[in-house]
């Protein structure tokens, strides 16, 4: 997706957000795998002038139910399923059983859901097909303070109850210096990390490459295989964000073995423990 696709889709998505009638200012939630369309609507969400609150798609309804009724959400994107393999893992129905607000629901692959949606919620076509002709007119951004929020994310809930982490209109300038200044991240590169839209590293990857001119690198599945691998040397990264349980499995799966990712420039590392620099020595990423 070039530059102006991404704006036009955001556009049109921000467009159909406004005919749902929403306070400005109101929160929505996104409970998708991280793609191109959770990362268009997460843009549009923020340009409309709306707030983002960020789920992770692995949770359980009741850890849904949590984090909605904290931000107050009015409305949630879904989508039917998670495709694994030869498996379907559900998430619309996890979000129903969380009693969410009103859902906005994506096909995985087809044009149109093979599921039956509540009374109230709507399909992706359905929504787009509200403002089909304002598809290409420019949206222009609700202007708001500098300390307005943005996003709410959340923490893990291990040590108890989740804690909202709110995200400013600030933020994402902060995110894109820490990527110049501390991961060298330049104009034409490359950047994936294996990551969610629930977890910080999320909307950071939707910043940090856009506001420096790079680009980003999605891959629809599971990090852990030679799928991925192979995404890596065709998408041509240049710079792979990487956690130790990811490095610890491709260790123990051999998977990038007999793919060039010659490319890579940069490796980002969310924690660094010596057992890590271990496993990236294995990879010859130290020598």
């Amino acid at each position: 997706m070039t530059c102006q696709e991404l704006r036009e889709s955001v556009w049109e998505v921000a467009y159909a957000l406004e005919s749902l009638g929403l306070e400005k200012g109101s929160a929505i939630a996104i409970d998708m795998p991280m793609d191109v369309n959770s990362v268009v609507i997460y843009l549009a969400i923020v340009l409309a002038g709306y707030v983002v609150v960020s789920i992770a798609d692995s949770f359980a309804p009741s850890e849904i139910s949590t984090r909605l009724i904290l931000s107050k959400a009015k409305a949630i994107f879904t989508q039917d399923f998670i495709p694994r393999g030869e498996k379907k893992i559900p998430l619309y129905s996890r979000v129903v059983e969380a009693h969410s607000p009103m859902a906005i629901v994506i096909p995985n692959r087809a044009s149109s859901l093979s599921i039956e949606l509540r009374d109230g919620d709507i399909s992706w076509p359905d929504f787009l097909d509200r403002v089909k002709d304002s598809k290409g007119l420019e949206f222009v951004a609700v202007e708001q303070p500098i300390d307005a929020f943005t996003n709410i994310l959340f923490s893990s809930g291990t040590t108890g109850d989740p804690k909202a982490i709110p995200w400013t209109l600030l933020t994402p300038f902060k995110a894109a210096a820490d990527g110049w200044c501390h991961m060298d991240i330049k104009n034409g590169d490359v950047v994936a990390w294996p990551t969610n839209l629930g977890w910080m590293m999320g909307p950071w990857l939707v910043y940090a490459p856009l506001l420096n001119g790079a680009s980003i690198a999605l891959y629809n599945g599971s990090p852990l295989g030679s799928g991925f691998a192979k995404f890596v040397q065709d998408a041509k990264v240049t710079m792979l964000g990487v956690i130790p349980s990811i490095v610890r499995t491709w260790k123990a799966k051999n998977s990038p073995d007999g793919y060039d990712w010659s490319t890579i420039r940069s490796y980002m590392i969310l924690v660094a423990l010596a057992p890590l620099v271990r496993h990236l020595a294995w990879m010859n990423i130290f020598g």
